[in-house]
Protein backbone atom coordinates (compact mmCIF):
# COMPACT_ATOMS: atom_id res chain seq x y z
CA UNK A 1 0.00 0.00 0.00
CA UNK A 2 1.38 3.35 -1.03
CA UNK A 3 0.12 5.86 1.52
CA UNK A 4 0.98 8.22 4.30
CA UNK A 5 -0.40 8.30 7.81
CA UNK A 6 -0.92 11.34 9.97
CA UNK A 7 -2.53 12.08 13.28
CA UNK A 8 -5.58 14.23 12.74
CA UNK A 9 -6.15 17.55 14.47
CA UNK A 10 -9.75 16.51 15.03
CA UNK A 11 -10.63 15.67 18.62
CA UNK A 12 -12.67 12.68 17.48
CA UNK A 13 -10.75 11.22 14.54
CA UNK A 14 -7.73 9.19 15.67
CA UNK A 15 -6.18 8.38 12.31
CA UNK A 16 -6.52 9.81 8.83
CA UNK A 17 -5.12 7.57 6.09
CA UNK A 18 -4.80 8.82 2.51
CA UNK A 19 -3.82 5.96 0.20
CA UNK A 20 -2.85 5.82 -3.44
CA UNK A 21 -4.04 2.25 -4.06
CA UNK A 22 -5.65 -0.37 -1.82
CA UNK A 23 -7.51 -3.63 -2.34
CA UNK A 24 -10.64 -2.46 -0.48
CA UNK A 25 -10.99 0.47 1.91
CA UNK A 26 -13.52 -1.47 4.00
CA UNK A 27 -11.13 -4.41 4.33
CA UNK A 28 -8.04 -2.36 5.12
CA UNK A 29 -9.72 -0.19 7.74
CA UNK A 30 -10.46 -3.30 9.81
CA UNK A 31 -6.77 -3.29 10.76
CA UNK A 32 -7.11 0.11 12.44
CA UNK A 33 -8.86 1.26 15.64
CA UNK A 34 -12.26 2.90 15.82
CA UNK A 35 -12.45 6.56 14.73
CA UNK A 36 -10.22 5.99 11.70
CA UNK A 37 -10.81 7.49 8.24
CA UNK A 38 -9.43 5.91 5.06
CA UNK A 39 -9.60 7.65 1.69
CA UNK A 40 -8.09 5.91 -1.36
CA UNK A 41 -7.44 7.10 -4.89
CA UNK A 42 -8.06 3.63 -6.30
CA UNK A 43 -9.41 0.25 -5.17
CA UNK A 44 -8.41 -2.95 -6.92
CA UNK A 45 -11.01 -5.16 -5.21
CA UNK A 46 -13.86 -2.79 -4.50
CA UNK A 47 -17.13 -4.46 -3.57
CA UNK A 48 -20.71 -3.59 -2.91
CA UNK A 49 -23.59 -5.26 -1.14
CA UNK A 50 -23.51 -9.08 -0.99
CA UNK A 51 -19.85 -9.01 -2.05
CA UNK A 52 -20.63 -7.88 -5.59
CA UNK A 53 -17.60 -6.56 -7.47
CA UNK A 54 -17.48 -2.80 -7.88
CA UNK A 55 -15.10 -1.12 -10.31
CA UNK A 56 -13.28 1.77 -8.64
CA UNK A 57 -11.35 3.83 -11.22
CA UNK A 58 -8.65 6.13 -9.93
CA UNK A 59 -9.71 9.69 -9.27
CA UNK A 60 -13.12 8.93 -7.78
CA UNK A 61 -14.32 8.80 -4.17
CA UNK A 62 -13.45 5.65 -2.19
CA UNK A 63 -13.92 6.22 1.52
CA UNK A 64 -14.29 4.15 4.69
CA UNK A 65 -14.91 5.21 8.24
CA UNK A 66 -14.71 3.03 11.35
CA UNK A 67 -16.52 3.88 14.56
CA UNK A 68 -18.50 2.19 17.32
CA UNK A 69 -21.96 0.81 16.61
CA UNK A 70 -23.55 2.54 19.58
CA UNK A 71 -22.66 5.98 18.20
CA UNK A 72 -25.81 6.04 16.06
CA UNK A 73 -28.10 3.92 18.24
CA UNK A 74 -30.74 6.69 18.18
CA UNK A 75 -31.23 6.22 14.43
CA UNK A 76 -33.47 3.49 13.06
CA UNK A 77 -31.51 0.69 11.44
CA UNK A 78 -33.60 1.10 8.30
CA UNK A 79 -32.39 4.71 8.02
CA UNK A 80 -28.67 4.16 8.50
CA UNK A 81 -27.76 4.16 4.80
CA UNK A 82 -29.93 7.23 4.23
CA UNK A 83 -28.22 8.91 7.17
CA UNK A 84 -24.78 8.45 5.64
CA UNK A 85 -26.12 9.70 2.32
CA UNK A 86 -27.11 12.90 4.15
CA UNK A 87 -23.58 13.12 5.55
CA UNK A 88 -22.06 12.62 2.09
CA UNK A 89 -24.17 15.38 0.52
CA UNK A 90 -23.38 17.78 3.34
CA UNK A 91 -19.66 17.02 3.16
CA UNK A 92 -19.48 17.61 -0.59
CA UNK A 93 -21.37 20.89 -0.23
CA UNK A 94 -18.96 22.01 2.50
CA UNK A 95 -15.99 21.02 0.32
CA UNK A 96 -17.35 22.93 -2.69
CA UNK A 97 -17.47 26.14 -0.67
CA UNK A 98 -13.69 26.08 -0.38
CA UNK A 99 -12.43 23.97 -3.28
CA UNK A 100 -13.36 23.56 -6.93
CA UNK A 101 -14.44 20.19 -8.29
CA UNK A 102 -13.38 19.22 -11.78
CA UNK A 103 -16.02 20.45 -14.27
CA UNK A 104 -16.13 17.10 -16.05
CA UNK A 105 -17.20 15.37 -12.88
CA UNK A 106 -19.93 17.59 -11.53
CA UNK A 107 -22.95 15.36 -11.04
CA UNK A 108 -25.89 15.59 -8.70
CA UNK A 109 -26.38 12.76 -6.22
CA UNK A 110 -29.64 10.97 -5.49
CA UNK A 111 -30.51 8.03 -3.24
CA UNK A 112 -32.30 4.80 -4.13
CA UNK A 113 -33.25 2.23 -1.51
CA UNK A 114 -31.59 0.38 0.03
CA UNK A 115 -28.14 1.91 -0.51
CA UNK A 116 -27.60 3.02 -4.14
CA UNK A 117 -26.26 6.40 -5.24
CA UNK A 118 -27.58 7.66 -8.59
CA UNK A 119 -27.00 10.71 -10.77
CA UNK A 120 -29.62 13.02 -12.27
CA UNK A 121 -30.10 10.56 -15.15
CA UNK A 122 -30.77 7.69 -12.72
CA UNK A 123 -27.45 6.06 -13.57
CA UNK A 124 -25.85 4.25 -10.66
CA UNK A 125 -22.68 5.99 -9.50
CA UNK A 126 -21.99 4.01 -6.36
CA UNK A 127 -23.34 2.96 -3.02
CA UNK A 128 -23.02 2.86 0.74
CA UNK A 129 -21.79 -0.36 2.35
CA UNK A 130 -22.32 -0.87 6.08
CA UNK A 131 -20.50 -3.66 7.91
CA UNK A 132 -20.79 -4.57 11.58
CA UNK A 133 -18.47 -6.76 13.60
CA UNK A 134 -18.32 -6.99 17.37
CA UNK A 135 -18.59 -3.35 18.51
CA UNK A 136 -17.39 -1.89 15.19
CA UNK A 137 -19.40 -0.11 12.53
CA UNK A 138 -17.64 0.38 9.19
CA UNK A 139 -19.17 2.80 6.73
CA UNK A 140 -17.93 2.41 3.17
CA UNK A 141 -18.84 4.97 0.51
CA UNK A 142 -17.89 4.57 -3.13
CA UNK A 143 -18.93 7.05 -5.81
CA UNK A 144 -17.76 6.94 -9.43
CA UNK A 145 -18.44 10.56 -10.28
CA UNK A 146 -16.26 10.26 -13.37
CA UNK A 147 -15.95 7.74 -16.16
CA UNK A 148 -12.27 7.45 -16.98
CA UNK A 149 -12.41 5.33 -20.12
CA UNK A 150 -10.62 6.94 -23.07
CA UNK A 151 -10.09 10.14 -21.12
CA UNK A 152 -7.21 11.82 -19.39
CA UNK A 153 -7.08 11.17 -15.65
CA UNK A 154 -5.82 14.71 -15.20
CA UNK A 155 -9.00 16.09 -16.78
CA UNK A 156 -11.41 13.69 -15.09
CA UNK A 157 -10.19 13.24 -11.54
CA UNK A 158 -12.92 14.14 -9.05
CA UNK A 159 -10.35 15.51 -6.60
CA UNK A 160 -6.86 16.80 -7.19
CA UNK A 161 -4.99 13.78 -5.86
CA UNK A 162 -1.76 15.70 -6.10
CA UNK A 163 -2.94 18.15 -3.45
CA UNK A 164 -2.77 16.24 -0.17
CA UNK A 165 -4.16 19.21 1.73
CA UNK A 166 -7.37 19.04 -0.35
CA UNK A 167 -7.71 15.32 0.24
CA UNK A 168 -7.36 15.77 3.97
CA UNK A 169 -10.08 18.42 3.83
CA UNK A 170 -12.66 16.23 2.08
CA UNK A 171 -11.88 13.34 4.44
CA UNK A 172 -12.39 15.55 7.48
CA UNK A 173 -15.55 17.09 5.99
CA UNK A 174 -16.90 13.57 5.59
CA UNK A 175 -15.96 12.65 9.15
CA UNK A 176 -17.52 15.81 10.59
CA UNK A 177 -20.73 15.26 8.63
CA UNK A 178 -20.91 11.69 9.92
CA UNK A 179 -20.27 12.72 13.52
CA UNK A 180 -22.94 15.43 13.16
CA UNK A 181 -25.48 12.64 12.63
CA UNK A 182 -25.36 12.14 16.40
CA UNK A 183 -27.45 15.32 16.65
CA UNK A 184 -29.86 14.48 13.82
CA UNK A 185 -33.26 12.87 14.35
CA UNK A 186 -34.95 10.17 12.27
CA UNK A 187 -37.51 12.73 11.09
CA UNK A 188 -34.77 15.10 9.90
CA UNK A 189 -33.16 12.29 7.91
CA UNK A 190 -36.48 11.48 6.22
CA UNK A 191 -37.24 15.14 5.49
CA UNK A 192 -33.78 15.80 4.05
CA UNK A 193 -33.80 12.79 1.73
CA UNK A 194 -37.27 13.39 0.27
CA UNK A 195 -35.84 15.68 -2.40
CA UNK A 196 -33.13 13.13 -3.26
CA UNK A 197 -35.24 9.97 -3.39
CA UNK A 198 -35.34 7.83 -6.52
CA UNK A 199 -37.32 4.64 -7.16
Amino acid sequence: MNSYLTLSNSKQVKYLILATKVSSTNDLIKLYPQETILLAEKQTQGRGQFGRKWLSPAGNLHFSFKTRQTRFAHLKKSLLSKSFFVALVRAIEAYKKNFTLQNSCKQELFFKEPNDLLNQENKKLGGILLEKKNSDLIVGIGVNFCELENTSLQNWAFFDWGAKKNLKKIALYLAKAIYDLEQVSNREILDFTKAYARK
